[in-house]
């Protein structure tokens, strides 16, 4: 399969939104807003929960008729179309969303419309679109990338998740390839990688799964430059795929050296920039293919007596940073791909982009971008997840419990019900968690797992199982 792209067809990660941390969209999703708009409506005007239900679900098959006129409309009419008019910056549509029907499961079971002064979040919403998402994929899903932070594991932290390593590997033996998508950098150094999923390198290993199903995991650092696939030849460890084995795309997308190195000089100084105008007790880092600031510690707070981010750095000076940096390219006319993006505690721009990533392991491995599901937490205006969507289906979590819910979902339409399927082996499991190794995370235990309880899907026999059940 030949895929061919020229740097013009490069998504913005920023779309023509204006240059203002003070405008809300930087922190909204135009279709989700719009949708909870029109619910909002529906919540305010109708008073019986007969009428809530009906009127919601015209809502939803309102928006689902404007997605499907949106694909239906050549490529360069779709921006005239009703839906790119309502909902600033939409991204691509690679298979179509059954709305009503995720709604109605939705509904089914957290009983939305029964609310008579608590109308719909836009997390609600968000959920109803992941479900959509997965419905659509039932029959058509291959590959499935994840970002890292706060996708897979915590922020900073490690994958220590046995049922979440267990939810992957029987996708992997489904012959679903699975690829962490990071924009963690470290060249091909292997180990460095290895280190922020050592758990589930571990499981591989523990539950000896065979070569062949996991050579389907890759790990591809720098969002889109350094691959990696694991060998289970090699004791589960990450081997290298160089460059001239598959990198991205067609020839003529190369990176430029030389704009490379301009770009991140770029970059640097306007961080440098930032730093002195904002006070910023932070540390500066430049790798080989990326640049970014973190927070500054005790160094930080003895270099910038008065100032901020020797501990954090709030989100609105992160974004602060990522914006003036993509102004800085703009006008620098650069046309290297590049990612600026605000990555919750620090800011880093890339050369290159997950767009550019997730599309080259598509040609790599010969799929389309409608058998591909990119899964992520960072989908607004600086999130590097954002530029996905241009390429593959998403499915936008908030975090690694959510994640889990999505795949606990997505194994049910593909019929491989995790609870027959999945079952651990008690023994296996009681050692992992006692050694540290890998830790069972009870779903519903920890406030941050009350949103998880949003993505339902019907099992095989027509009944649902609640998704904080925890048992095998």
């Amino acid at each position: 399969m030949a895929l061919s792209v020229s740097s013009a067809s490069l998504p913005s990660l920023t779309g023509p939104d204006p240059i203002n941390t003070a405008d809300r969209g930087l922190q909204t999703d135009s279709l989700v807003e719009a949708i909870r708009g029109a619910l909002h409506n529906v919540f305010l005007i109708n008073t019986t929960k007969d009428e809530r239900t009906q009127q919601s679900r015209y809502t939803f098959q309102c928006f689902q008729n404007l997605i499907d006129d949106y694909r239906a409309a050549p490529e360069d009419q779709r921006a005239q179309t009703r839906l790119a008019q309502l909902c600033r910056g939409v991204a691509d549509f690679f298979t179509p969303l059954p709305l009503v029907k995720a709604f109605d499961i939705y509904d089914s079971k957290y009983c939305m419309t029964s609310r008579q002064f608590v109308g719909p979040s836009t997390d609600e919403v968000r959920h109803i679109l992941n479900v959509a998402q997965v419905l659509a994929l039932r029959d058509s899903v291959r590959l499935i990338t994840f970002d890292g932070d706060e996708t897979l594991y915590s922020d900073g932290q490690f994958f220590n998740d046995v049922k979440l390593a267990s939810f992957l590997t029987q996708l992997l033996k489904s012959n679903v390839n699975i690829a962490l998508v990071t924009a963690a950098g470290y060249g091909y150094d292997h180990e460095k990688y290895e280190g922020r999923i050592r758990g589930l390198l571990d499981f591989f290993r523990q539950q000896k799964i065979k070569p062949h199903v996991v050579s389907r995991f890759f790990v591809l650092g720098a969002e889109c430059n350094f691959l990696f696939r694991c060998n289970g030849s090699d004791d589960y460890h990450l081997s290298p795929v160089f460059e001239d084995e598959w990198k991205p795309l067609q020839p003529g997308f190369r990176f430029d050296e030389a704009q490379c190195k301009t770009l991140l000089d770029l970059a640097q100084s306007t961080m440098e920039d930032a730093m002195k105008d904002l006070k910023l007790r932070v540390k500066l880092i430049r790798k080989e293919k990326a640049v970014g600031i973190v927070p500054g510690g005790y160094e930080g707070r003895h270099l910038v007596p008065e100032g901020s981010g020797a501990g954090g750095l709030r989100r609105e000076i992160l974004d602060e940073v990522v914006l003036r940096i993509k102004d800085a390219i703009r006008q620098a006319g650069l046309t290297v791909p590049f990612c600026a993006f605000n990555g919750g505690n620090d800011s880093w721009v890339d050369v290159g982009n997950k767009f550019v990533g997730v599309l080259g392991l598509q040609h790599y491995l010969d799929l389309k971008p409608h058998e591909c599901l990119h899964v992520g937490d960072q989908f607004l205006n600086t999130g590097n997840d954002r530029a996905t969507r241009s390429c593959a289906t998403t499915v936008w979590i908030k975090n690694p419990e959510e994640t889990k819910a999505v795949l606990r979902a997505l194994l049910r339409v593909l019929k491989l019900h995790w609870r027959t399927d999945l079952c651990l082996d008690r023994r296996l499991t009681n050692e992992l968690t006692s050694s540290g190794k890998l830790h069972l995370h009870p779903l519903g235990d920890s406030s941050t797992a009350q949103s998880t309880k949003a993505v339902v899907i019907e099992d095989r026999d027509g009944t649902e199982e609640d998704s904080d059940d925890d048992q095998c």
